[in-house]
């Protein structure tokens, strides 16, 4: 599928209606499959899967590895609080800043382990996988960010404690792209830590960042960096030259009320978490909304607080087991939620012929919980718990 295509096929599913609600079917019991947006439109998302806990995979992994660095199974069997992730070749990557830890899960080998030690990993927030498989993660408790191997073992820790506070990181060639959260800023580097060039500067201009909280590149190249404070998303080109701003704070759809983590996919298609509304919302390359989807609440599917977020299409046949028979998954979205028992949600964008008859409730038959709307002239509310 073509970008074009990609993007037409979900302007023809838009729906905006006022305030940002839920959709998907509201069945109990055995679970029909769960499409975004919701029937009678043509589904683009489906809800595959939520993983909870690690304990499935745990006691398979390494007891060697934990002997040594003096772990227990049981201590970290649970995912506290998520924020970052990727998922590369069946191994997904959870930045737990709950429990200062990344857990990998394994699903092709199904297995646990936990990636570096005590003492090399303090606050992980995000982390980026390079072409070779080398890991970058930005250590908010070490205010470095840290490289593992294709392997997963400790390489060595970039950048000064001193000068940066790292929150997420990307890629682009052979240059590291570095979002201080403090600073306000883009930081570039060579990948040995290197400092080359900043990006923006602190303040409140159209091009200026007042809380960068993720990062990513698209598929033309551009930046794209969420500003949690300021409730938008800004695209600059890798010299750093601003483009334009995309969304506003608000309670509507193509508003932000608290932007957390983003991902850009392969037709350039731009995702970003709202850890506010509990959704997440699709835009074009030219900021169009197109699609929100993300139910929240205690569903399995549901979302509480979501923050980080990872595209990924290498690892979509160990999970092809979960979409419905006439959906065709192209990549999979996965999504973690800071607070809840829905740890990590799994969605798989694609597409499908027809609409299976038991998923045939309508978004206007669902209860819908807009959010509370702001008094003129003010920002919206956000009271829920402040993500760490």
């Amino acid at each position: 599928m073509n970008r074009s295509r990609a993007i037409a096929c979900l302007v023809g599913s838009v729906m905006i209606a006022g305030a940002i609600g839920g959709c998907g079917p509201a069945k109990e019991g055995p679970m029909a499959p769960v499409f975004y947006p919701a029937p009678p439109d043509v589904p683009r998302l489906q809800y595959l899967t939520t993983i909870k806990n690690v304990e499935e995979w745990q006691n398979k992994g390494s007891s060697f590895s934990d002997f040594l660095v003096g772990r227990s199974k049981a201590d970290e069997a649970d995912i506290k609080g998520p924020y970052g992730v990727a998922l590369r070749d069946g191994k997904l990557y959870i930045c737990d800043l709950g429990v200062s830890r990344i857990h990998v899960i394994d699903f092709a080998n199904k297995s646990y382990s936990v990636m570096g030690t005590p003492e090399q990993v303090k606050r992980p927030a995000n982390i980026v996988i390079d072409s070779d498989g080398v890991k970058y993660v930005a250590d908010a408790g070490k205010k470095q960010v840290i490289v593992f191997d294709a392997q997963d073992k400790f390489v060595r820790d970039l950048g000064d404690p001193e000068k940066t506070s790292p929150i997420s990181v990307a890629i682009k060639g052979d240059e590291l792209f570095v979002a201080d959260a403090l600073a306000g800023k883009i930081e570039v580097w060579t990948k040995d830590g290197q400092p080359k060039r900043t990006i923006s500067s602190k303040g409140t201009g159209p091009a200026q960042l007042m809380h960068p909280s993720g990062i990513a590149f698209g598929a033309e190249g551009h930046l794209f960096v969420v500003d949690q404070e300021m409730g938008t998303v800004k695209e600059f080109d890798v010299d750093g030259k601003y483009i334009k701003s995309i969304g506003s704070p608000g309670d509507r759809p193509g508003f932000f009320a608290r932007p957390k983590g983003i991902a850009v996919d392969s037709h350039n298609l731009m995702y970003v978490a709202d850890a506010q509304w509990d959704k997440i919302q699709i835009f074009s390359p030219d900021g169009q909304l197109l699609l929100f989807f993300g139910e929240p609440g205690a569903k399995t599917y549901g979302l509480l607080t979501p923050t980080g977020l990872a595209i990924d299409a290498t690892s979509l046949e160990l999970f092809r087991k979960y979409a419905a028979p006439n959906f065709e998954p192209e990549y999979l979205v996965v999504v973690t939620n800071q607070f809840g028992e829905n740890k990590i949600v799994v969605f798989a964008f694609g597409h499908s012929k027809a609409v299976p008859a038991e998923t045939s409730e309508t978004a206007a038959e669902k209860s819908k919980t807009p959010p509370t709307p702001a008094a003129p002239g003010q920002a919206p509310s956000t009271e829920k718990p402040k993500a760490p």
